[in-house]
């Protein structure tokens, strides 16, 4: 499994790689708990377009290796570290497995969008990563209830988990791009927040910045 760390973020995101087993709470990571809450994105192309330096990265169909596709270096890295980006605007890579002595970037699955290590699509705001939970997950988090996330939505403090690799006692929300990290810069100022367990319904259709990003989580 790969080892992520978000610059600039409190969360430690390991690749989302199928075929782990479901993580259960310890001792010191309980269901309900206080836990560092931050965010991820994905990886754009676009914020390298400057780059003439060019690698191949690994192509999986099935789990099996399948060929390669040329990209930027920094590009390829950058997918690396978060799990999956797009890369000309349109073609989208997740990793399927980590990077190793053949494949230094990892291998990565062609998907229609970032998917998550359940094989569902991420939903902006509602997705989440957490080693705390098992997969399928729904969590509540009061201090996102009734917090803008656009001009006219306000979060419902639900989540769901589609991803378990983060460090223990922490949450990463998918946010899609460090454009809508704006909107948590209040929700950040606080170092954790109460995380539970809870039968709520994320919302998924929560609208969010779809233009190229001028920056990069």
């Amino acid at each position: 499994m790969l080892k992520s760390i978000l610059v600039g973020c409190a969360v430690t995101i390991l690749a989302l790689t199928a075929g782990s087993a479901s993580a259960l709470p310890t001792a010191t990571s309980p269901y309900n708990s206080d836990k560092i809450v931050d965010q991820y994105g994905s990886a754009f192309s676009e914020f390298y377009r400057n780059s003439t330096e060019y690698v191949n990265i690994n192509i999986c169909t099935s789990g099996k290796p399948t060929g390669t596709r040329r990209v930027t270096k920094p590009f390829a890295e950058s997918l690396a570290q978060l799990g999956s980006g797009r890369w000309n605007g349109q073609e989208w890579y997740t990793v399927v497995e980590g990077k190793s002595a053949t494949k230094p970037y990892g291998c990565y699955a062609r998907t229609g969008s970032a998917i998550g290590q359940t094989g569902n699509v991420l939903f902006p705001y509602a997705s989440a990563a957490s080693a705390d939970f098992n997969l399928g997950d729904h969590v509540y988090v009061k201090d996102l209830d009734g917090m803008p996330v656009n001009a006219v939505q306000k979060h419902n403090g639900c989540l769901v988990i589609e991803g378990q690799f983060t460090n223990p006692n922490s949450v990463a929300i998918y946010i899609f791009s460090a454009e809508n990290r704006y909107f948590f810069e209040k929700f950040n100022q606080q170092s954790t927040h109460r995380v539970e367990k809870k039968d709520c319904k994320p919302i998924t259709d929560y609208a969010f910045a779809l233009t190229d990003p001028s920056h990069h989580i």
